[in-house]
């Protein structure tokens, strides 16, 4: 992986839950929120499956504690990138 190459750890990977392309948990349909991945988030998963990689996946609502979440991981400093912002977490 290029990250490895510079030093950093990926230690999870966080999705938007009830979204159709980024659900970790859960996706939606037909504008209905119910359990599975979504696309994106699954064609992830897959191909970590046929490299033999291990991350954990977690996912988030808008309405989730984002700090209990993220102690899901582990680690006590996590960079998170969203698309929408950037979010430090220090424990």
């Amino acid at each position: 992986m290029e990250y490895k190459k510079y030093g950093f750890e990926v230690i999870g990977i966080i999705g938007a839950n009830r979204s159709p392309n980024c659900g970790v948990e859960t996706t939606s349909d037909n504008d209905a929120e119910i359990n599975g991945m979504g696309l994106f988030i699954e064609k992830i998963f897959h191909q970590l499956l046929r490299e033999n990689i291990s991350i954990p996946m977690i996912g988030i609502k808008g309405t989730d504690n984002i700090q209990e979440k993220l102690q899901q991981l582990g680690s006590n400093e996590i960079y998170c990138a969203f698309a929408w912002s950037q979010y430090k977490w220090k424990k």
